[in-house]
């Protein structure tokens, strides 16, 4: 079989560029006599096509196309076997923080479901920039609105009412609830 990961590709991003197998160590997903990873319970090659598809995965550009792409290959990537491949790519890319953030993407995919699990992280992202004031002053409003306490939330509905009322804040509060 071919090294589990080469470099990850051209002009794929950085997320996934630095992606590499374990190379002078052996091949990932190989023992050093070429058999099979003690943990995977398929042939070399079906190591590499779950690690190229997880690769894929990781260098997505955005979190729908990632989403995406993993709705796609659920059937697959959902697998025991492939959170052992996910799991020889961390050891093979301990530089990487993509490779790592994405092994407990999947661990959570598989644990709650893909849309759940995508849901989590868009809340958590709204949350980050609602709270770092980067959601601009639709957001900031929003913020100070779920922060405050009964009165002060009164209050601030009727000084902030243009804000507030807004359909973009209705979305935002719907997405903080979700």
């Amino acid at each position: 079989a071919r090294q589990m990961l080469e470099s990850a590709g051209e002009g794929a991003g950085e997320r996934g560029r630095e992606c590499k197998g374990e190379g002078e160590r052996g091949r990932e997903g190989e023992t050093a006599a070429g058999e099979a990873h003690p943990l995977f319970e398929g042939t070399p090659e079906e190591a590499q096509a779950l690690a190229d598809k997880l690769i894929a995965w990781i260098q997505q550009e955005t979190l729908d196309d990632a989403e995406a792409y993993l709705r796609q290959h659920e059937a697959e990537l959902l697998t025991e076997q492939a959170a052992v491949v996910m799991q020889l790519l961390v050891r093979a890319n301990p530089q990487n923080p993509a490779v790592r953030d994405h092994q407990g993407r999947l661990m959570r995919a598989r644990e709650v479901g893909i849309a759940a699990m995508y849901a989590e992280i868009r809340q958590k992202r709204l949350l980050q920039a609602l709270q770092q004031g980067k959601a601009g002053p639709i957001g900031a409003a929003v913020w100070r609105f779920v922060q405050a306490d009964d009165a002060q939330a009164a209050a601030l509905l009727q000084t902030e009412s243009a804000l507030l009322l807004s359909l973009d804040a209705s979305d935002l509060l719907r997405q903080l609830a979700e």
